[in-house]
């Protein structure tokens, strides 16, 4: 059997691979967007954020207006593109007093939990934190740890295989623990966010029959040539 006819049967024997779903902007979106991701106008209520907290009536979250975000915050993404904006409890530079909470609920139903994955940059200012169904995934500081909470933000990461996620519904929030109640908000930017539907194949025993079948191939290839020179 030639090489060219042995990798030609071997691709005719490789199982389907699994490519993961795109995610982001149709089941998880980040902060100060619409319903394709692009962001909004500041003043716009955020669709997918809300707030909750003691002194705080529950509601959707403020995408906070260019004159109420603090000079030193990294800036939002230009309105109407892909990315994210700074939201608050109110779109003005006075906030509630503490605590309160940002959140976004998110279906699973119909991907594979485990396998999820999930990435981007968050801002916070003043402290608070950062969690996936309770789970607290980053911290944020403000000013209190050389501003890092205000420029350039948090880099995070997270797959399914943390724990973090389940069917179902999930939620993702952002929590404010301390403030100053004056010029105080988040942001969470997520660039990366990835599932395998459930039922697709997998692809780790899809590569394990692939080199089964590629071994079986090389076998009668050299099963041949023995009968040949015989």
């Amino acid at each position: 059997m030639k090489i060219t006819s042995l990798f030609t049967a071997a691709v005719l024997v490789l199982p389907p691979i699994a490519m993961a779903d795109n995610i982001l902007d149709s089941v998880i979106y980040s902060t100060g967007v619409d319903s394709n991701g692009n962001v909004v106008n500041g003043g716009s209520a955020d669709s997918h954020f809300t707030t909750t907290g003691t002194n705080v009536t529950t509601g959707p979250a403020a995408v906070l207006s260019s004159g109420n975000l603090y000079p030193s915050w990294t800036p939002d993404n230009a309105t109407g593109t892909l990315g994210s904006a700074w939201i608050g409890v109110d779109n003005g530079i006075g906030q509630p007093s503490t605590p309160y909470t940002f959140t976004e609920s998110f279906n699973l139903t119909g991907y594979d939990a485990t396998s999820v994955a999930l990435a981007g940059t968050y801002w916070g200012d003043d402290i608070g934190y950062l969690a996936i169904n309770g789970n607290v995934i980053g911290s944020f500081y403000g000013n209190n740890d050389g501003g890092l909470g205000w420029n350039p933000g948090y880099a995070f990461s997270v797959n399914g295989l943390s724990g973090d996620f389940v069917s179902g519904v999930n939620t993702i929030t952002m929590t404010m623990t301390a403030s100053d109640d004056y010029y105080d908000g988040v942001r969470l930017d997520i660039t990366t966010a990835t599932a395998d539907a459930v039922g697709a194949p997998d692809n780790a025993s899809s590569l394990m029959l692939f080199g089964i079948g590629l071994a079986g191939l090389a076998g009668m290839a050299a099963a041949r040539r023995r009968l040949v020179r015989a």
